[in-house]
């Protein structure tokens, strides 16, 4: 059963999917509960640190201060020494969904790599092995903790 501080986190992810007029929302409410939930998570988690890089009124270093601040918050998610003071309702929610489907620490961290690349500015015409990283930091790695939440490893 989870407790009054996971089922609150758990129902602002859920708001944070519904709100974002995605069609993910209403295909994520035929997944299993705990499946739904961890997808709900995931899925909040990739919201934040993508707007934080999209905000067009916010300095590219304070995007940056700002993942960063995720960086430490998912070291905190696996066990860093360095406790985060304030970790937020996407990491309580979150929280659960890295023991329960085994998510790796190493694909939260490409995401949060991709969106410094888009910190930095709009990736354009970048030469292939650019193109093949960001690609793998914005989209695959999500892909991978998806499919681990689906039920396939590996």
């Amino acid at each position: 059963m989870p407790t009054a501080d996971a089922a609150a986190a758990d129902a602002l992810v859920a708001r944070r999917v519904r709100d974002a007029s995605s069609s993910f929302y209403w295909a994520m409410r035929l997944m299993p509960p705990r499946r739904r939930r961890a997808m709900f998570a995931l899925y909040a988690f990739c919201r934040e640190v993508d707007d934080i890089a999209d905000d067009p009124l916010t300095t590219a270093e304070s995007k940056c201060a700002a993942l960063e601040a995720w960086r430490a918050r998912v070291g905190a998610l696996y066990g860093d020494a360095e406790a985060v003071t304030e970790p937020g309702p996407i990491c309580t929610a979150l929280r659960p969904a890295i023991a329960d489907f085994g998510l790796e620490r190493a694909d939260f961290l490409a995401v949060i790599d991709g969106m410094e690349m888009d910190a930095a500015g709009p990736v354009v015409a970048p030469d292939l092995a650019t193109l093949d990283l960001y690609c793998d930091r914005v989209a695959a790695a999500v892909g991978r903790l998806s499919v681990r939440i689906f039920g396939e490893a590996g």
